[in-house]
């Protein structure tokens, strides 16, 4: 059976219709950083709060799995977050699409997530600190160790992609079915779950990967209290 496929109502030739989606969800973003910040006021209001409260809530997060120094890295992990999030609900909106329901999207997040988090780690410990790493902490185990965390780094990627592009493209899939059963009614309660629970619920299992990832990378030193 043909899988049917609605365009978006936005179209640039020559252009992927997930990479304008993405376009989008940025061209958002950068509207709302703007809006969000161009009164600051020490008693914030408004949007200002709303985005002041969000970011809080996700630094003291990230805070309570890397440690002190967390702020070194919140640029990375509050911009996953936000593009996640927002590629997520984008597909809410009539006539427009989730970019995260494309696994090359995602994947080009997961790498950069990918080599930001072995940047940190090179630069918190140095090089050869860092590859000591890969090799436990146990010398005769080393042999073993090496190869296992090197293919469970190389794996991060592929999960990290895989994951979210299954639940974003199950839940669509799901929504145009009812659509075709009920035209109208039925896939309205579906919509509300995607934008209410799976879109924020994949959007922090993203980020807290994320999260995760850098830890592991930069924890020793963080934990040590390393400036």
């Amino acid at each position: 059976m043909e899988r049917i496929e609605h365009p978006a109502i936005i179209h640039i030739p020559g252009v992927p219709e997930m990479v304008v989606m993405s376009w989008i969800v940025a061209a958002i973003l950068l509207i709302l950083g703007i809006i969000g910040t161009r009164r600051v006021s020490v008693v914030p209001d408004g949007l200002q709060n709303l985005l002041e409260a969000a970011y809080e809530l996700l630094r003291g997060t990230a805070e309570g799995v890397i440690g002190k120094e967390v702020d070194r890295y919140m640029g990375l992990i509050a911009t996953v977050c936000a593009f996640i999030l927002a590629g997520n609900l984008l597909g809410a909106i009539p006539g427009l699409k989730s970019p995260t329901s494309s696994l090359n999207t995602n994947a080009a997040v997961a790498v950069v997530v990918f080599l930001a988090y072995h940047y940190y780690g090179i630069r918190a410990k140095g090089l050869w600190g860092y590859i000591k790493h890969f090799a436990g902490p146990i010398p005769w185990l080393a042999p073993l160790m090496v190869p296992v965390e090197f293919i469970s780094h190389l794996a991060r990627p592929l999960s990290l992609s895989v994951r979210l592009f299954g639940n974003m493209f199950g839940e669509h899939i799901v929504i145009g079915v009812l659509g075709i059963l009920a035209a109208l009614l039925v896939p309205v309660p579906m919509m509300l779950f995607g934008v209410l629970i799976t879109g924020p619920i994949q959007a922090f299992v993203f980020t807290f990967l994320t999260i995760v990832y850098i830890s592991g990378a930069v924890g020793s030193e963080e934990h040590e209290g390393r400036g």
